[in-house]
């Protein structure tokens, strides 16, 4: 692994366990010439391209499909050109928790260990 993938890595790292103890993360955002790094690794297929294309323009997008199309991949994508942009101050995510069986309140253990599963995919 490259000294930068380390170096990533290891912001990354610190970054999950900054949210794990409910801490604020210590980046608040992200520079311009970060973002344009950023878009000169990542290629986005067409229909992701119309999806970013609609999120940047329009105050509210709503989309669908099934998954492992990279919905949240694009959401995530075009709120950190937003960030870059400075065309927002801050990102807020959210992911709804659909319980499978028994509520979480009656599960053993603290919120966050109840809710963690759920918030995998965003690390």
């Amino acid at each position: 692994m490259s000294k930068e993938k380390q170096k990533n890595q290891k912001e990354i790292d610190s970054m999950v366990d900054d949210f794990s103890r409910n801490r604020t993360p210590r980046k608040t955002g992200i520079t311009k010439a970060e973002w344009e790094k950023v878009k000169t690794i990542i290629t986005l297929t067409p229909k992701q391209l119309d999806l970013y294309k609609g999120v940047r323009n329009n105050t509210l997008t709503i989309c669908q499909g099934p998954a492992g199309t990279a919905k949240t991949f694009v959401a995530c994508y075009s709120a950190l050109g937003l960030l870059a942009d400075k065309k927002i101050e801050r990102i807020i995510l959210t992911k709804p928790i659909q319980e499978s069986g028994e509520s979480l309140g009656f599960l053993p253990g603290t919120i966050e260990e109840k809710t963690d599963p759920y918030m995998q995919s965003y690390f």
